[in-house]
């Protein structure tokens, strides 16, 4: 997905970590995610690479053989479902000109399964109307 509002405190701002993994809920299993500062964010299923260091001279070896591989994986409907959820938190935190790092994301991906309860339907995904003012109450405390 691409963002607009990148800088002054909303939108993607950089912080000590642009790309981590998510254990998510419901059966959704690890999701990575890659904030580009220039707006562009990347959601995808977790990919574990077999003896990879994590050295800075190691990460473009590691990537190109497995995220731009030409194999596609099948991605359960449980992970499709989180991929979608967190879309949402970032959604919502761009529509009301919040900043997006790990924090946010975290702290608004929490707030949407608690907000949720539970709901393993289509609309879990979809933080609009009153879901995504609930989440933004959680967000800015009691």
């Amino acid at each position: 997905m691409s963002v607009s509002g990148t800088g002054g405190g909303g939108g993607v701002v950089r912080t000590r970590r642009q790309v981590w993994t998510i254990d998510t809920v419901q059966g959704g299993g690890k999701v990575d995610v890659v904030l580009g500062v220039n707006g562009y964010i990347w959601i995808s299923k977790h990919v574990e690479v077999a003896g990879a260091d994590t050295s800075i001279t190691r990460i473009e070896e590691t990537v190109s053989s497995t995220v731009y591989s030409s194999q596609n994986d099948e991605i359960a409907v449980e992970t499709r479902r989180q991929i979608a959820r967190i879309r949402g938190v970032i959604s919502l935190l761009v529509q009301e000109g919040l900043r997006v790092d790990e924090e946010m994301v975290m702290k608004a991906y929490e707030a949407a399964v608690l907000v949720d309860g539970g709901d393993e339907g289509e609309t879990a995904t979809y933080l609009g109307g009153e879901m995504g003012k609930r989440v933004l109450s959680m967000l800015s405390g009691p």
